[in-house]
C-alpha cells in the first residue's frame, strides 16, 4: 500500500494527455496555449479560452483533467488572501431580514467564489467520467472528510512527536517512527493520523496482524473517515482474510464510495465470472438537490433526465430540503430519498440501453442501492449516509449482485 498522504493545498495530478485525432488542430493550439498561461500562473485566462473544448467534449476525461488542472491552479491562488468583510443592513420594513439574507449569501459567493467554481468543475466532471479519481478525491477532502485538515486541536509536544515520526517514515525507518507515533498518541490519544500511519509502519514491515490491530481501532474510533477502512481492506487482502477484506471493502463503501473502494472489492471476492461492473453511466443532469450547487459547467438537460430534474418540486413539501430525506408518508412515491424518487420518476418513460441496468434493479427492489451506492454523487452524500445507515445488510447484497455481473 503507498501511504495516501495527500496535503489539500498541493497539487494533485490532473491527467491531460490527448490521444491523435482526439482534439482538432485548432483545439490542440489552445491547449498549448492554456499550457503556456499556466505556466505563468495566468490561470483565469487559461480557463476562459479552454472551457469551450470542455464543451465541445464533456465527456473526454483528459480534457476535464486539463481544465480542472487550470480550475485549482485559480483555487489554491487565492488561499494566500483573506478577508474581512463587515456589512451592516436597516430596513422597517417586512423585507429586512430577507435582505440581510440576501447580503450574506453575497458576501459569502464573494469571499469563496473561486472555491465554488472549482468544486462545480470538480462536480461536473464526476457526472460525465466514471474514473476521474483525484475529482474524486478532492471533492470528498473539499466537502466531507477531515482527514487531510490540519490537526488544529493537537498538543504541540504530540505534534513534535508526530513530525518526528513522520521524519523516520520517510527514511524507511519503520522502528523509530512507531517509537514516535506512540509517543504522539500518548500525549494525544485521539490523534487520528497517528494511529493510522503507526498501522501502516507495521503494513511497511509487514507485520500484517499488528497493522490490522491499529487500523481496526482507528476504523472503529473514526467511522466516518475512509482512509482507516481503505488500509484496513489492504492489510486484510495481503495477509490473506479474504472473507475479513470483502467485509472491510464493503464498509468503507458504504463510509464513501469511491472507485478506490469497488477495485478493492473487486480485488477481495475474486469472482470468475466477469471484471467488476458497478454499472456507472453519465449523468444527464446535476443532481436534485436544494443545495446550492455553485458553477457547474452546464449542460443542456435532454430526454429523460428531464423528468429526473424536474421531481424535486413534486415532492419538496415533504422532504426535509436539505439533505433531501422525505420525511412524511405520501401519495407520490414510498421512496424514502429524493434521488430515489427522482429515479423513479424518470424511469416511467425512459427507454435505451443505459437505463436497463436501473430498471433492472428497481426490479429486484435495489434501485435504492444503485441509485445511492453505484451512482454516488457528492451531492448525495448526506442521502447516501442515511440509507447506509439503515440498510447496511441490503448494502452488502448487492454488492454481492455487481460482483457477479459480467462487463
Amino acid at each position: 500500500m503507498k501511504n495516501f498522504r495527500i496535503i489539500l493545498f498541493l497539487p494533485l495530478i490532473f491527467w491531460a494527455v490527448f490521444s491523435y485525432g482526439q482534439l482538432s488542430s485548432a483545439e490542440m493550439k489552445v491547449y498549448k496555449k492554456c499550457e503556456k498561461l499556466y505556466t505563468k500562473k495566468k490561470y483565469a485566462d487559461a480557463i476562459a479560452r479552454f472551457e469551450p473544448v470542455v464543451k465541445a467534449h464533456p465527456d473526454a476525461c483528459n480534457v476535464w483533467g486539463a481544465f480542472l488542472k487550470y480550475k485549482f491552479g485559480e483555487y489554491i491562488s487565492t488561499k494566500k488572501f483573506s478577508y474581512n468583510l463587515t456589512v451592516t443592513t436597516s430596513s422597517d420594513d417586512t423585507s429586512s431580514e430577507a435582505s440581510k439574507k440576501s447580503v450574506a449569501e453575497l458576501i459569502d459567493l464573494l469571499m469563496h467564489s473561486r472555491e465554488y467554481t472549482y468544486l462545480g468543475a470538480l462536480k461536473s466532471s464526476t457526472l460525465r467520467c466514471e474514473n476521474d479519481r483525484n475529482a474524486q478525491i478532492h471533492l470528498r477532502v473539499l466537502t466531507v472528510d477531515d482527514w487531510y485538515n490540519p490537526d488544529t486541536n493537537v498538543n504541540n509536544v504530540a505534534k513534535d512527536h508526530y513530525e518526528t515520526a513522520e521524519t523516520h517514515f520517510a527514511k524507511e525507518e519503520y522502528d523509530e517512527a512507531i517509537k514516535f507515533y506512540k509517543k504522539a498518541l500518548a500525549k494525544q490519544p485521539n490523534y487520528k493520523a497517528a494511529l493510522v500511519h503507526l498501522g501502516d509502519c507495521y503494513y511497511m514491515q509487514k507485520k500484517y496482524d499488528k497493522a490490522i490491530e491499529y487500523f481496526k481501532d482507528a476504523a472503529t474510533k473514526y467511522p466516518k473517515l475512509l482512509e482507516p477502512q481503505k488500509f484496513l481492506t489492504d492489510a486484510y487482502l495481503h495477509n490473506g482474510d479474504d472473507e475479513d477484506a470483502v467485509d472491510a471493502a464493503a464498509k468503507g463503501i458504504m463510509v464513501y464510495p469511491d472507485n478506490d473502494m469497488f477495485e478493492r472489492y473487486a480485488t477481495a471476492t475474486k469472482e470468475s465470472t466477469g471484471t467488476f461492473n458497478r454499472h456507472w453511466m453519465v449523468r444527464g443532469a446535476k443532481v436534485a438537490t436544494w443545495k446550492k450547487q455553485h458553477f457547474y459547467v452546464d449542460f443542456p438537460v435532454e430526454g429523460a433526465w428531464k423528468d429526473y430534474e424536474s421531481a424535486k418540486k413534486d415532492i419538496k413539501t415533504y422532504c426535509d430540503t436539505t439533505p433531501g430525506i422525505i420525511k412524511d408518508t405520501n401519495n407520490i412515491t414510498k421512496a424514502q430519498y429524493l434521488e430515489v424518487y427522482a429515479w423513479e420518476k424518470m424511469l416511467k418513460n425512459a427507454s435505451g440501453e443505459e437505463f436497463e441496468f436501473a430498471k433492472k434493479m428497481q426490479a429486484l427492489g435495489y434501485l435504492d442501492c444503485y441509485v445511492l451506492i453505484s451512482l454516488f454523487q457528492v451531492d448525495l452524500y448526506d442521502q447516501e449516509q442515511d440509507f447506509v445507515s439503515k440498510n447496511p445488510e441490503k448494502v452488502k447484497e448487492y454488492l454481492k449482485i455487481l460482483s457477479k455481473e459480467k462487463d
